[in-house]
């Protein structure tokens, strides 16, 4: 197991430092891979919490709120799995549709105070 000669015992030497190199770069890139999971899981609360936050001023139906909250618990299970989502905005990676309700619950009393919606219902606003 051991060299006999000089050059066995060099190329044990090699070897072996060449595997506690390889075990301290996997055991690093896997320190960093926990760290930025951290990171992002952080970024999502906080980004739950901005939202939820901002959303309950506008006295938002809380049935809109958790249905929000539930598509982004989804897209933060797709980033596990994948690992391309990325929040920007938070209107950005909602449906269209679930963006016009939060859109209209949150601004339906400034539309209300414009006279031409007075007459119209509220179907078309």
């Amino acid at each position: 197991m051991f060299g006999t000669n000089d050059t066995e015992r060099i190329l044990t030497c090699v070897v072996i430092l060449t595997g506690d190199a390889l075990f301290a770069v996997a055991f690093g890139m896997m320190a960093s891979i926990a760290a930025s999971q951290e990171d992002e899981r952080k970024k999502y609360l906080l980004e739950i919490t901005e939202a939820r936050d901002l959303l309950s001023s506008y006295s938002i139906p809380e049935q809109l709120l958790k249905r929000m909250e539930q598509y982004y618990a989804y897209r933060w299970a797709m980033k596990r799995i994948t690992g391309d989502f990325e929040i920007n905005e938070m209107y950005e990676n909602l449906p269209r549709n679930m963006v016009e309700q939060l859109m209209y619950e949150c601004h339906s009393h400034v539309l209300r105070n414009v006279p031409i919606f007075d007459i119209v219902s509220d179907m078309y606003i």
